[in-house]
C-alpha cells in the first residue's frame, strides 16, 4: 500500500471526492473548502492510501479543529476514512500508524482528534482529554495520542 499526500489539483483528489460523494457526502464540502489549500509537506495535509490502483482510505491533518475552542492543542487528525469495501480489514490501523509517523517527522510528539465514536480510537492508544464543542454547536469528545 502506498501513502500519498495530495493537493486539490491532483487527480487523486478528484478520485477521492468521487468516492466520498457516494460514501461520506457530508464531508465533500469540507475537503473542498480548506483555507489555503492542501499541502504535501506542511499542514493542512490530506493523505490517501492507494492499493492496486484504488483509494482504500484517507486521513487529514490540520493545525486547528473546527471547535469553538482548540485549547491550544495541535495538530489534529481532521478526518479518517476507509472505503466501505475495505472496512474490517485493518486499514484504519495502517492509516493511523502512517499518521503517527508523519506527525513525528513534522516534529510533534502528540496528536489530537475530536470524535463521538466510542471504544475505537482507544484501541490505538488515544486517551480522552475533555469535551469540546464544534463550531456548529455539537458536543464532541477530544482525545490525545502521545507519540513519544
Amino acid at each position: 500500500m502506498k501513502f500519498q499526500a495530495i493537493t486539490k489539483d491532483s487527480k487523486e483528489f478528484t478520485r477521492l471526492l468521487n468516492l466520498l460523494k457516494t460514501q461520506w457526502a457530508e464531508a465533500v464540502e469540507w475537503f473542498c473548502d480548506i483555507e489555503g489549500g492542501w499541502k504535501t509537506e506542511d499542514l493542512p495535509q490530506i493523505v490517501v492510501a492507494i492499493q492496486d490502483g484504488e483509494i482504500v482510505g484517507e486521513y487529514s491533518l490540520v493545525r486547528h479543529e473546527l471547535l469553538k475552542d482548540n485549547f491550544g492543542f495541535t495538530p489534529w487528525i481532521g478526518t479518517l476514512f476507509v472505503a466501505e469495501k475495505y472496512r474490517g480489514q485493518g486499514y484504519s490501523k495502517k492509516l493511523l500508524l502512517n499518521t503517527f509517523e508523519k506527525i513525528q517527522k513534522m516534529g510533534f510528539d502528540e496528536v489530537f482528534l475530536a470524535t463521538d465514536l466510542e471504544n475505537f480510537y482507544e484501541k490505538f492508544g488515544f486517551e480522552f482529554v475533555k469535551t469540546g464543542v464544534f463550531d456548529w454547536g455539537k458536543e464532541t469528545k477530544i482525545y490525545r495520542k502521545k507519540l513519544k
